[in-house]
């Protein structure tokens, strides 16, 4: 059986010996040996099996193939805080709605993956809660000192100064005076008198 390399007589086809120039058998011309030129075109260090063709190919579209999009927030910074001025309007609820700014605060935080947004959101929890507490504590305390300034000093009337007696004024300066107020229903209120309401003052 002939070897692909084997160089065939061109007349009756029969096996020519390695450098000889007729063929032993006819008597024939032997045709010369051609040497496929080099491909001075392809790189070395490409591979050289069966597979370039198809390698080349998956090279090229690669190349040519633009990438995909980045996904949505790619190259959003990891640790961004809320800008200044939303942190200004929770202030603002937190002062006015602190319960509505405690709820949207909770809410929030709950839906919120970025560290340095989740500690404001934390702190602004805290705050309205904190103000929701004391702000009630203060709003009591100021009420009670407005009616006890309004009550006098006393704070034992009961149903209001009876307008139709007539107030006692005590001094231990003869400066400052203070009037003494009979109630509707029992007791007495001591407050500051008016200039006014004290002859000679």
């Amino acid at each position: 059986m002939a070897n692909p390399t084997d160089r065939l007589c061109p007349a009756c086809y029969a096996i020519v010996a390695e450098g000889a120039r007729y063929c032993g058998q006819c008597g024939a011309a032997a045709l010369p040996v051609l040497t496929p030129p080099a491909d001075t075109t392809r790189d070395a260090s490409q591979p050289q099996h069966d597979g370039d063709t198809a390698t080349l190919a998956v090279l090229s579209a690669a190349r040519t193939t633009p990438p995909p999009p980045p996904p949505p927030g790619a190259f959003d910074t990891p640790d961004d805080p809320y800008p200044p001025s939303s942190v200004a309007l929770g202030v603002v609820a937190a002062l006015f709605v602190p319960f509505l700014s405690l709820v949207a605060a909770l809410l929030l935080r709950s839906n919120e993956s970025v560290p340095a947004r989740r500690d404001q959101l934390r702190k602004w929890a805290i705050g309205s809660g904190v103000w929701l507490v004391t702000g009630w504590i203060l709003s009591m305390l100021a009420v009670g000192l407005v009616i006890g300034s309004a009550g006098g000093s006393d704070g034992e009337c009961s149903g209001g100064i009876d307008r139709l007696v007539a107030p006692q004024f005590v001094s231990t300066d003869q400066v400052h005076w203070d009037a003494t107020y009979a109630c509707v229903n029992g007791g007495h209120l001591t407050k500051p008198a008016r200039p006014n309401q004290v002859r000679g003052f």
